[in-house]
């Protein structure tokens, strides 16, 4: 969380509620008067996230290894499409060549 403040600063606050929120529910114990469910702060995660969400999409958008991977794996994706159609002509030549 510390990290995306550094990125963010404007969100720092709810950043840091979303990560004590996440750590609590996570790690104490649910019997505990501190466990999230028992103070009722489940409740605000969705608006935390609302909030979040479309300045932690912008962010992963704009990351260095994102930038890197989405053409790496959109040339996957199009030598397999390829591959395929290659595949399907060479399929359809042969079963109209054994007629």
């Amino acid at each position: 969380m510390h990290e995306l403040s550094v990125v963010n600063p404007k969100e720092t606050e709810a950043l840091e509620r979303l990560g004590d929120i996440y750590v609590r529910e996570r790690w104490a114990d649910p019997q505990s008067q501190e466990h999230p469910r028992h103070k009722g702060e489940l409740q605000e995660l969705p608006d935390l996230w609302r909030k979040l969400q479309p300045r932690l999409f912008l962010y992963v958008l704009r990351h260095p290894h994102f930038l890197r991977w989405l053409p790496q794996r959109f040339a996957i994706l199009l030598a397999r499409f390829r591959a395929r159609d290659r595949q399907r002509k060479s399929l359809s030549w042969k079963m109209i060549s054994s007629w």
